[in-house]
């Protein structure tokens, strides 16, 4: 005698039987202009919803980190300000 009687919820095999939703089927297709558009959409979205994505921006932070290194993070003094204003 067991005291759990699990019971199935109706709604799961009727969700196992259906395909997932995908971005391309949400999209509208009814003119040139619209099928444009979602091919676009979805090329952008399968390029930057990747690890693409992160190696661009690790690339784009490399080559401006020598600049932000250079960079100082304080404000100039006024002794350093003047010292501009001479030259």
């Amino acid at each position: 005698m067991t005291i759990y009687q699990h019971i199935r919820h109706p709604r799961i095999s009727e969700r196992l039987a259906d395909r997932p939703v995908k971005v391309a089927d949400v999209f509208r297709r009814d003119s040139a202009v619209n099928r444009f558009n979602t091919k676009v959409a979805i090329a952008i979205t399968a390029v930057v919803g990747s690890m693409w994505c992160a190696y661009a921006f690790a690339l784009f932070d490399l080559i401006s980190l020598p600049d932000a290194i250079r960079t100082p993070t304080r404000p100039p003094t006024r002794t350093q300000e003047a010292d501009v204003q001479a030259r």
